[in-house]
This record gives C-alpha cells, structure tokens and sequence, in this order.
C-alpha cells in the first residue's frame, strides 16, 4: 500500500459499514496496511461491527474522492477508543470535474527509481492538471503496478515538463497498454498544462469547423 495516498493523521474521513451505516470520524494513526480511527460519536453500542466486518474509507483531496477497502479488526485505546482498519485494496481516486481534461498526443516518458524502470517512451491519451492516461508498449511496462510511483515527463510546446506522479490504474489494450497516474502540481505547471488543454480544444473545434 502506499503511504502516499493514504489519509493523514487528524484528517476527517467517512467509514462506511453499510449502505446505512456511515460515520464520520478522524485518522489517528497509520502504520502500514493498519489505520486507526476514533470511534465515532454516534455510534451506538449494538452498531459496533464484528471483526472481520468488510467496511468502505472515503475522504476528499484537492485531487477527488478516494476510496478503498478495508476490514474491522478490532479496538484499542490511547487516551480514547479507536477502531483499528486494516487495508485490503488499493487507493482509488474518482477524479474532480474541476479540470479541464484533453488534448493527447503529445510525447511522455515515465521512470521509476526502484525497480529501476525506463525511461519508456509512450503517447498521451489525455490529460489534466491532476493526471494523465498514456499509452504504452506492453512489455516495456509490463512490471508497473498501481500505486507504483514515477517521474513522468510530458513534452508540452516544445518543451518538457516533470511530474512526480502515482499509478492509478494499469489498463492492458488489445495492443497497447494504458498507464492512468495521478499528480499534484505546483500552481505555475498546473496553469501550464491547462493552457496546453485548453488551446488544444480550441484548435479541434476549429479543426471541426472547417471540416
């Protein structure tokens, strides 16, 4: 699991149990797949879940909503009552509409320190400025996973642009293989890349137009 995506201590989250029982509680540790949360106010005493009860994390970044699966272990307590979760699935992030996603077609290329990976070459399928797919060989990524994190560098006007980003999903194509990775920019690459997509759309609709 990486630690990267995982909510931090003193952040609000959402422990779902059920589709009617959900709780909103606080992060008050992480250490590996375990994560601990404050038992939360309204819980009655006749709610508390089994061990082994299957239940939903959720919280909110700048990036979207994530979430990921995780199961009730049992309780302890520090100075208050927490529930110990422990994580069985990746991350999942359900971007933000606020970003302006398109373009494509422009030249990346990803590398990862450990495993040493690359760097391999590959095109842009789309992007914003929280994430991008790109398209891939198949076994020059064969051994990229999610969560995985890499530097990926994207060629936008001429010149090239560095991001640290994470793996969200590997997606395998009939002849290609689809890397979606998720990033977080400083404000100077986010209006970049922006700018990038959004002149990329204004010149498809005139492309369109003169069809």
């Amino acid at each position: 699991m990486n630690g990267a995506l995982l909510p931090s201590v003193g952040e609000q989250v959402e422990v779902s149990v059920s589709d009617e029982r959900s709780y909103t509680t606080w992060v008050d540790a992480v250490e590996g797949d375990l994560l601990s949360v404050f038992t939360p106010h309204d819980v009655l005493v006749g709610d508390l879940p089994d061990v082994g009860t299957p239940v939903m994390l959720r919280w909110h970044s700048h990036r979207g909503r994530h979430f990921v699966d995780a199961a009730f272990v049992g309780t302890h307590d520090d100075g208050g009552r927490q529930w110990v979760l422990e994580l069985d699935s990746s991350v999942r992030i359900a971007q933000d509409r606020r970003y302006v996603r398109g373009a494509g077609g422009e030249v990346l290329t990803v590398s990862r320190e450990e495993p040493a990976l690359g760097p391999v070459e590959g095109v842009a399928v789309d992007l914003s400025e929280g994430g991008l797919r790109g398209a891939f060989d198949p076994a020059s990524v064969a051994d990229v996973a999610e969560d995985d994190v890499l530097t990926v560098d994207v060629l936008l006007d001429g010149q090239s642009v560095g991001l640290a980003a994470t793996v969200l999903r590997v997606l395998p194509q009939s002849d290609r293989t689809d890397l979606v990775v998720v990033y977080e920019p400083d404000d100077r690459t986010a209006t970049r890349i922006r700018r990038h997509v959004l002149e990329a759309q204004r010149l498809a609709r005139q492309a369109a137009r003169e069809e």
